[in-house]
């Protein structure tokens, strides 16, 4: 068995900068693969990078079927940006 990272929610939490409600919504849903060991949640690292690539495509799939409209928030939004996972 090939051993991979198990995240916490917290370590969602401080990843996707999101509430505790959201990630709890997201692993609810189904959105975001999880296990539980007995009363533990844990998220394997690939299930988190495929919901965070299938939210890229979806992004860019919207952003291709209207034009952008571009502000002043948008464009700095995109400075400083930090890698999600490593």
């Amino acid at each position: 068995m090939s051993e991979e990272r198990l995240l916490t929610v917290r370590d969602l939490i401080d990843v996707l900068h999101v509430s505790r409600s959201t990630v709890m919504g997201l692993l609810a849903r189904g959105e975001i693969d999880s296990l539980t060991i007995r009363r533990a949640r844990r998220i394997r690292a690939s299930a988190l990078r495929a919901f965070i690539e299938a939210r890229a495509a979806q992004a860019e799939r919207l952003s291709k079927a209207a034009p952008e409209v571009e502000t002043g928030a948008a464009t700095e939004a995109g400075r400083g940006a930090t890698p999600l996972l490593e």
